[in-house]
């Protein structure tokens, strides 16, 4: 019998290590200073906010090769039994985020031809190096010699099964993966995408033209796609193209006859994986390179791999060739593409997609390579439900092309424990893993406030608002009640302290407000899983009830009709999280491409709510406000209006205050956190006053910022000609990087790239928007 390695125990020796650094900038006192639109939207899958009951431990380290040292890349990380995992990447480098429930499962790491690792979760520690044993088959104990069957049977054979079993996953199933792209031209990365999809049984309409993509990560795209190479139109779905390469077994039994898996194969090896005997077919020369991993048992099929090589001067032997209007025969060098499935109980499912494409174009007069590109793509299935699979509604199926042209914010909630593959490098990282990887602390303390869980069953949120069904909260979000008519703002005065490291904020917010009718009680609004530590009212704490979103604030005396009044309102807790398919949220928690926090607040449709107390309704704009913002030394806080102050408060933080002038939309209120640069100018306007004329970029951006911007003055210009003066003139106007655009008044968010139409689109609303606007979005 073949003895099959189940030991538990420990590796012999445990590479564990911390990375420390320190960052220092000069601080910026910003003392010289003179003075989205779209959407947003939520917190999703917020099983991993909060929740003492959710704990997490994250187990990230190496895989190598026990005798040579050498990383086993593409290694499979993943708890025994179960379809939660990850796999390693090229290096041999994986992180895997496993719940509580699962503390006592064993952590199974596996690689063709070698013996499985094993360790119980609870006992493993945070980082670790896991040497992997070679598998030594001793063919005499092999009972294959009654068999006696050839490559070719053997294939048959597998091809056998997947037809009379109909491929896999026969029933209802609900795929939740992880999909990274990647876009190169010459040395540079030009794209990228990463995303959390969703594929359903009812999604495989039109082969998997449907797919439900719920998050993206750090998108970006220079304009130098590559898929002119590959004989798409541009902005095709490759995500599309990847799963039908490999979802269903059915296609490979199909095009046996036809493709290259018609050439002749040997057996080349049997071994072990995943403590499975398996045979290793292959048809292997210097132009290609051909494998199968069949089980030796069953003959199901684990993972099917073809890599075609050609060498960069030889373009007749290119894959995928043709030739260009100016002459060049383009094609790839390297097609290199593998398609791996898992036993799950006993049930074949997908594990993980890869394809990566190398091209060239040959200029044929030349006689020389006149282009280089790379595209990659992979998919991780991560987790996979064939019970009790919640049918997603018709209208969430999306048919998503060109994904490396959305343009979509980080949401740090949802990916912070989304058991994403390790990226190769610090020069092509995607997010940096210290906001991913950072831990949830709970205190225990009667003072910390503790948020609400979320239960693990419900569906999409914003706070309570389904995604799904009319509930009381969307009745509360848009109804004006007397208790909101009977008073009207004439001032904002907010001030908040801003903890980027926590992605906590902490402030007061000041409301005056004169009374249009006389009431005891009247209505404020803050999303209820921020926390509201004292309602003040003439110096005394008030009384106060909640019901969701909606403050009730009972004054115990009616406040008089046409008099003038204020309350503060001491809160805290972590904003919204945005969510732009259903256009909720407060907040955005990025990060630049230094690894400094990048923030900023986007709050249109959902409302302010989201992240400070306020009148959550369009009808009502202030007179004027003022926003204080209290940021890390290192950072630089910019928001509506004139800045007031900037002061160092000597504990390692500055604040800057903020003033505007002029009424405005309370969505309009924004704060934009980064590690700025600022330069300034004045703007001798033809037909109005002058005004100030700002722009804040970062610091790595500088030169971008210089050549894009140059347009603004001309862009003003034109506006002010069509339009009439600037409307915000004593406020001045800014243009303001930041991770996503919107139309802030007199604090212009372009977006991190300054892209041309952009900025002409959101500097139009300061007049068609912010000083021509709306009552409400009815």
């Amino acid at each position: 019998m073949i003895r099959k390695q189940s030991d538990t125990s420990l590796p012999a020796f445990w590479l564990i290590s911390a990375e420390q650094f320190e960052v220092s900038h000069s601080v910026n006192p910003f003392k010289d200073l003179p003075g989205m639109k779209y959407f947003l939207t939520l917190i999703i899958l917020i099983v991993t906010l909060v929740a003492p009951a959710q704990n997490i431990k994250t187990i990230s380290g190496t895989i190598q090769d026990a005798q040579t040292g050498q990383p086993l890349p593409f290694s499979s990380v993943f708890i025994k039994e179960k379809s939660i995992g990850t796999i390693a990447n090229e290096n041999g480098v994986f992180s895997l985020n496993i719940s509580e429930r699962l503390m006592n499962d064993s952590l199974t790491i596996s690689h063709v031809g070698y013996n499985n690792f094993y360790g119980i979760v609870s006992d493993l520690p945070a980082e670790l190096s896991v040497e992997l044993q070679e598998a030594v088959v001793n063919l005499k104990e092999v009972p294959i010699e009654a068999k006696s069957f050839s490559a070719e049977e053997i294939f048959n054979l597998a091809l056998d099964k997947i037809q009379n079993e109909n491929g896999i996953l026969k029933g209802q199933f609900r795929l939740d993966g992880f999909y990274r792209e990647i876009h190169t031209s010459g040395s540079d990365r030009t794209g990228a995408l990463e995303c959390a999809v969703e594929i359903y049984d009812n999604s495989l309409v039109q082969n998997f033209k449907e797919i439900v993509i719920p998050q993206f990560r750090k998108v970006y795209d220079r304009h130098q796609n590559v898929d002119q190479f590959i004989e798409t139109k541009e902005g095709h779905n490759h995500l599309l193209l990847l799963l039908n390469g490999g979802i269903n077994l059915i296609s490979l039994a199909k095009k046996y006859k036809n493709t290259v898996w018609k050439l002749p194969l040997k057996i080349e090896k049997i071994t072990y994986f995943n403590d499975r005997l398996v045979y290793i077919l292959s048809n292997v020369n210097p132009s290609r390179e051909l494998r199968v991993i069949v089980d030796l048992e069953d003959y199901s099929v684990y993972k099917n791999e073809l890599i075609l090589k050609a060498e960069e001067e030889d373009h007749n032997s290119y894959a995928w060739r043709k030739v260009t209007t100016e002459g060049d025969k383009c094609g790839a060098i390297v097609d290199h593409q593998a398609y791996e499935y898992r036993k799950v109980n006993g049930e074949l499912v997908p594990y993980y997609f890869f394809r990566k494409f190398d091209f060239r174009c040959y200029d044929l007069t030349k006689n020389k390579v006149s282009s280089k590109a790379a595209f990659s793509t992979e998919l991780l299935i991560n987790n996979v439900t064939t019970e009790n699979v919640h049918k997603i509604s018709p209208d969430k199926l999306k048919i998503k092309k060109g994904l490396i042209n959305r343009v979509e914010p980080y949401d740090s909630a949802f990916w912070k424990y989304f058991n994403d593959i390790e990226d190769v490098s610090l020069e092509t990282k995607l997010v940096d893993e210290s906001i991913s990887q950072r831990p949830v602390n709970v205190s225990a303390t009667a003072n910390t406030y503790v948020q609400k869980p979320y239960l693990e069953d419900r569906p999409l949120k914003i706070g309570n608002h389904s995604t799904y069904q009319f509930t009381r909260a969307d009745t509360l979000f848009g109804s004006l009640t007397p208790l909101l008519t009977c008073y009207d703002v004439g001032y904002y005065g907010l001030n908040v302290d801003v903890d980027p490291d926590k992605e906590w904020i902490k402030g007061v917010s000041t409301i005056t407000f004169k009374m249009i009718e006389s009431s005891s009680k009247i209505r404020i609004d803050l999303l209820e899983y921020l926390q509201i530590n004292r309602i003040s009212f003439n110096d005394s704490d008030v009384g106060y009830e909640r019901d969701l979103d909606a403050v009730y604030i009972n004054f115990n005396r009616p406040l008089k009709k046409d008099s003038i009044y204020s309350i503060n309102v001491d809160y805290e807790g972590r904003p919204l999280d945005i969510d732009f398919d259903i256009w909720a949220g407060a907040f955005m928690w990025e990060q630049d491409d230094q690894g400094q926090p990048f923030i900023q607040s986007v709050c249109q449709g959902y409302g302010p709510k989201g992240w400070w107390p306020t009148k959550n309704h369009m009808a009502d704009e202030p007179d004027s406000a003022s926003i204080s913002i209290t940021v890390p030394e290192n950072l630089l806080a910019v928001a509506n209006g004139k800045l007031a102050s900037a002061e160092s408060l000597g504990n390692g933080k500055n604040r800057y205050q903020w003033k505007v002038s002029y009424p405005i939309n309370n969505y309009n209120l924004a704060v934009h956190i980064g590690d700025y640069e600022q330069s300034h100018t004045n703007y001798e306007s033809q037909n109005g006053p002058d005004f100030s004329l700002e722009y804040f970029f970062l610091k790595q951006d500088q030169e971008l910022a210089k050549g894009r911007l140059s347009m603004v003055p001309r862009m003003l210009e034109v506006y002010e000609k069509y339009f009439g003066p600037y409307p915000f003139s004593e406020d001045g106007f800014k243009i303001v990087q930041s991770p996503y655009p919107m139309e802030h008044q007199s604090c212009v968010a372009v977006g991190r790239y300054f892209d041309d139409q952009l900025i002409l689109h959101e500097t139009a609303h300061e007049w068609w928007g912010n000083s021509v606007s709306c009552t409400d979005n009815a």
